[in-house]
């Protein structure tokens, strides 16, 4: 599944500089994607290559001009049949087109997969909380369990996945309070619950923002098995072990996750024996906990982080249509949101410093998410094939050298000074940006490996 989407992404990347430099009649020697040696290759009638490698990570077209590249007799025959273009006989405007016309192509992909979601039929969970999480930032506002939330921060919200965008948007605003209307199940009326939000307990870093705040939807289940320890930490000190599953606490069941959470907050600066499931044996396992304040984290505790179960049917679940061009408006605004909340987040990296490249990820676990989500429906591998769409988008409109974003800049560089750029510039730009995409992409394999081992 992996190579089925990068071939989808990079095709209609690729593609959408291909098809804007082909409208500008500009010539074009090769047509590549991927990296490494070749599968197979053929040319059309206007001299363009067509090249598949076998690893299918990148890919790039070809533009030549006539100062830095000889032109052979068989180019020359090429041009003058179909009257071809160099790239330097272009203007800035088509230039420019040319460029930003692969992450367009993108966006338009992601516009069409949310366009077709949300026209054939949306499936979701209605926004129901379940359970409050102990000693959370919500527990301590008082949030009502059994209640469906209609709107954040004045906001209408539908389901789970607009919720955790509405308040990634809130918390990478560092908004101080989030305000929830909310509709009792059993009742009629609405009302709302602000709830002030702790920025030195809420970790910006987790994947699931509406968990974090110490919430539990109707169609997640955490259950006390655990699927990552810290280092040096409790747990670690105390040698348990992935896999291991807490079942007992003298004597008393748990149940799942914040049964047992309550119960290491009420009897924290104390010894406590915890009965351990391990490949079919009971072990009896001492841990001391430390005072409340000595915790590792609101959400860590004793330095694990549990395994989270999703339903697949519940009495909350539910199916949206919308009309044709309805569903139409609807892609455009989600996408929109998406990316601007993937900005936010680069400017909260570039500038605030708030955000670590630890979560970043790469190729390794991409692929481990597609062969997850792919599981669960043909509908959310549309929506993740429209997410990473976006991201190659917007990350292919970064300042290097060796992106779409870099080869911007150097045109507008280009058009301030009034020359070109030497070729011995570009040459050592692209070098140094190459070191830095494969040392990025180095530490993305290695947290891969690591937020693979945590499921």
């Amino acid at each position: 599944m992996l190579t089925i989407t990068l071939c989808i992404l990079i095709i209609i990347h690729e593609y959408g500089h291909f098809y804007m430099a082909r409208y500008f009649n500009l010539y074009i020697p090769c047509f590549s994607l991927g990296f490494g040696p070749k599968i197979t290759e053929f040319t059309d009638k206007y001299g363009t290559k067509y090249i598949i490698r076998l690893f299918l990570l990148g890919g790039y077209i070809q533009i030549l001009d006539d100062k830095y590249h000889p032109i052979t007799n068989k180019i020359q025959k090429h041009i003058q049949k179909y009257k071809l273009l160099f790239y330097d006989q272009l203007s800035c405007l088509k230039k420019i087109l040319i460029i930003l016309s692969g992450p367009i192509a993108n966006i338009i992909l992601a516009i069409i997969i949310y366009w077709f979601v949300f026209f054939i039929n949306l499936h979701s969970y209605k926004p129901i909380i379940k359970h409050i999480s102990y000693n959370s930032i919500v527990d301590h506002a008082k949030l009502p369990i059994n209640t469906e939330i209609k709107k954040i921060n004045n906001k209408t919200v539908l389901n789970w996945d607009e919720i955790n965008i509405e308040l990634h948007n809130i918390i990478l605003k560092h908004q101080k309070n989030i305000v929830f209307l909310l509709k009792d199940i059993n009742q009629s009326f609405l009302f709302e619950k602000k709830i002030p939000i702790n920025y030195n307990t809420f970790n910006i870093h987790h994947n699931n923002f509406i968990t974090a705040l110490g919430i539990l939807p109707e169609y997640m289940n955490i259950i006390p098995i655990i699927t990552y320890i810290e280092k040096n930490s409790i747990a670690a000190q105390a040698h348990l072990n992935v896999g291991d599953q807490i079942i007992k606490i003298k004597g008393s069941k748990i149940i799942n996750w914040y049964n047992l959470k309550q119960y290491l907050f009420m009897h924290n600066n104390s010894n406590v024996f915890l009965y351990i499931k391990r490949k079919n044996q009971i072990l009896l396992m001492k841990i001391h906990l430390p005072k409340l304040n000595e915790m590792l984290s609101q959400y860590n505790y004793i330095g694990i982080i549990p395994k989270i179960i999703y339903l697949k049917h519940n009495i909350y679940n539910t199916t949206y249509y919308y009309k044709f061009f309805i569903s139409l408006s609807m892609a455009c605004k989600k996408i929109f949101i998406i990316i601007k909340m993937i900005c936010l987040s680069l400017k909260n990296l570039l500038l605030i410093h708030n955000i670590s490249l630890e979560h970043f990820s790469g190729p390794i676990y991409i692929g481990y998410m597609i062969g997850v989500i792919s599981k669960k429906s043909i509908m959310s591998y549309l929506c993740f094939l429209a997410l990473i769409s976006i991201n190659i988008a917007i990350m292919n409109l970064l300042p290097l050298p060796i992106l779409d974003g870099g080869q911007l800049c150097f045109l507008i560089c280009e058009n301030i000074i009034r020359r070109k750029i030497s070729l011995y510039i570009k040459t050592f730009a692209y070098n140094i940006s190459i070191i830095l995409i494969i040392f990025i992409m180095g530490i993305s394999v290695i947290h891969d490996y690591t937020k693979i081992l945590h499921y």
